[in-house]
C-alpha cells in the first residue's frame, strides 16, 4: 500500500482502474502503473480451464500477499459471492479485506489467521468452500508440506477445486495430495504460468507498437 501512494494509477488489464495489483511497470508514456497480470490471468485460466465463478465460495491461503490479494479482486470482479482470507500477517490481511470490502461492498469477505485461534471458523469455511487457491509458497521447497493441517484437509468436501499456484517440476504437492483424497479436482500452477507469460507477452507487443507510432522510421 506504500507503493500504491506512488503511482500514477493502478491499470487494470483490458483498461479498467482497480485498487488491487501485483506488478509494476512503466508505459509508453513514462508512467509508473500498478497492474493486476496474475488476477487477470488467474481469472483467464480458471475459466478457460474450470468454469464460472459466478456465485462461488473461494479460500485463498496466503491471501494477504500480492498475488492472492490480486486474485481475490478478480474473482470478486467474476461474482465470487464469498472470498475468505487466511494469512500469517494479521495486519495485513485485515488491511486487505478491509479495501476489498469497500470495492465490494455486497459480497461476503472475511479474514482468518493462519493460527489455532482461528482452527475451527476455517474449518467451517473450508466446509462450504467451492474453491481453495494455495498462495502461500509452502509446498514449493519440500513438496511434502501442506499449509492446511490433516484435520483442516479433512474438511473439505468431495468436487472442492483445489489450486495450488507453486511453480515444480513435479505435477502435485501434498497439499494436492491431500485435497485429491478428499474427492477434489486438483490444478497446479502450470496454467497460471503460462496465462501471465501470455499477458505479459502481449503487453510488451502493444508497448512496442506505442512506441514506434511516437518514434515512426523514417521511409528508406
Amino acid at each position: 500500500y506504500l507503493v500504491a501512494e506512488h503511482l500514477s494509477r493502478i491499470q487494470r488489464t483490458g483498461g479498467a482502474e482497480g485498487t488491487g495489483f501485483d506488478f509494476v511497470y512503466k508505459d509508453g508514456e513514462g508512467n509508473i502503473l500498478g497492474g493486476n497480470e496474475g488476477g487477470n490471468a488467474w481469472v483467464r485460466w480458471y475459466k478457460s480451464e474450470v468454469g464460472s465463478l459466478q456465485g462461488k465460495t473461494a479460500t485463498i491461503l496466503g491471501g494477504a500477499g500480492a498475488t492472492g490479494n490480486a486474485i481475490a479482486f478478480s474473482m470478486l470482479e467474476q461474482g465470487v459471492k464469498s472470498i475468505s482470507i487466511t494469512d500469517i500477517d494479521v495486519e495485513r490481511g485485515r488491511a486487505v479485506v478491509a479495501r476489498l470490502k469497500q470495492k465490494f461492498p455486497d459480497a461476503d469477505i472475511n479474514f482468518y489467521t493462519a493460527t489455532s485461534d482461528d482452527q475451527a471458523l476455517l474449518y467451517n469455511t473450508l466446509e462450504r468452500s467451492d474453491i481453495v487457491v494455495n498462495t502461500t509458497g509452502v509446498g514449493k521447497k519440500d513438496s511434502s508440506e501442506s499449509p492446511l493441517s490433516d484435520n483442516l484437509h479433512a474438511a473439505m468436501k468431495k468436487g472442492t477445486i483445489a489450486v495450488d499456484l507453486n511453480y515444480r517440476p513435479e505435477p502435485v504437492n501434498a497439499f494436492l495430495t491431500k485435497s485429491s483424497e478428499r474427492g477434489a479436482a486438483i490444478y497446479n500452477g502450470t496454467g497460471l504460468l503460462i496465462a501471465v507469460n501470455a499477458i505479459a507477452v502481449a503487453r510488451a507487443i502493444t508497448k512496442e507498437e506505442r512506441r514506434a507510432a511516437k518514434h515512426p522510421q523514417p521511409k528508406r
